[in-house]
């Protein structure tokens, strides 16, 4: 039988028709494949510079809170050394106004004789 379709020429012409339409829907495929592709490629440029920019700005997040937990951390002892300091100026200006009840106190504290303020 396709011995047969091969001698009739409308069957050839139809074979060779539908053969063409066959390979110009290859071709067009072939065409719509590379071209996807050639999208893809520019996606997935655009995802990596995408990808590194949000990589540097995480980073300089970090940088930027390690800094800022440095700056708290230091502004702590800040605190603390200035409230030491304010309290030992209160002290030291007690001392100058009064000080024969600082000499009273340290005698109580030390009544073995040691030296008085």
């Amino acid at each position: 039988r396709d011995e047969v379709e091969l001698m009739n020429p409308e069957s050839v012409k139809v074979m060779e028709k539908v053969h063409y339409e066959n390979l110009s829907s290859l071709r067009s495929k072939r065409k719509m494949t590379i071209q996807l592709v050639e999208e893809c490629d520019v996606l997935m440029s655009e995802y990596h510079q995408i990808q590194q920019k949000f990589s540097k700005e995480k980073e300089a997040r970090v940088r930027s809170l390690t800094i800022l937990e440095e700056k708290l951390k230091t502004d702590s002892k800040l605190s603390v050394l200035q409230s030491a300091h304010k309290k030992l100026r209160n002290l030291l200006h007690d001392i100058r106004n009064d000080p024969e009840r600082y000499r009273a106190l340290t005698r109580k504290m030390n009544p073995d004789g040691g030296a008085g303020v």
